[in-house]
């Protein structure tokens, strides 16, 4: 008998090797928003693993959007760089897709509770804030 845990899925254009999901954690290890050497151990571990999925953290488009000052950002280049870093280790030595973009950032119920909200995939965060992410996520994934 097979095990589907261990059998590939697409999801929409994403192929999965396999059922095998990490979860966002928040860590509270960023440095002003910064991805650091904990958030490639974390990260890097599981994609090393044989894991099929992970999702990073909470990732604050601006800074006042994080849920603690401990919290990842993409606000500027160089968290743009930190977080591109661990995004290429996971790639380079594990089999794993990396969750980001809306799919994992949450924003804190401070910046939820702003106008313009909209629910995605029960997920709240703005509208503007997601479009601002995809671009700078399109920016890393173009530059690999």
């Amino acid at each position: 008998m097979n095990s589907y845990l261990f059998s590939p899925i697409s999801l929409s254009d994403v192929s999965i090797p396999n059922r095998i999901v990490v979860a966002p954690m928040c860590q509270y290890s960023a440095n002003e928003g910064n991805a650091t050497d904990w958030h490639l151990m974390h990260l890097g571990q599981f994609a090393v693993s044989g894991v099929g999925l992970i999702f990073t953290e909470a990732v604050g488009v601006e800074m006042s959007g994080r849920i603690s000052p401990g919290c990842l950002a993409l606000c500027t280049d160089e968290h743009e760089q930190n977080l591109k870093r661990v995004v290429d280790f996971c790639h380079d030595f594990g089999n794993a897709k990396m969750g980001y973009g809306e799919i994992s950032t949450r924003l804190s119920q401070i910046e939820a509770a702003q106008s313009n909200v909209v629910d995605v995939s029960g997920i709240t965060t703005n509208a503007e804030d997601i479009a601002v992410l995809k671009e700078k996520v399109s920016k890393v994934e173009s530059q690999k």
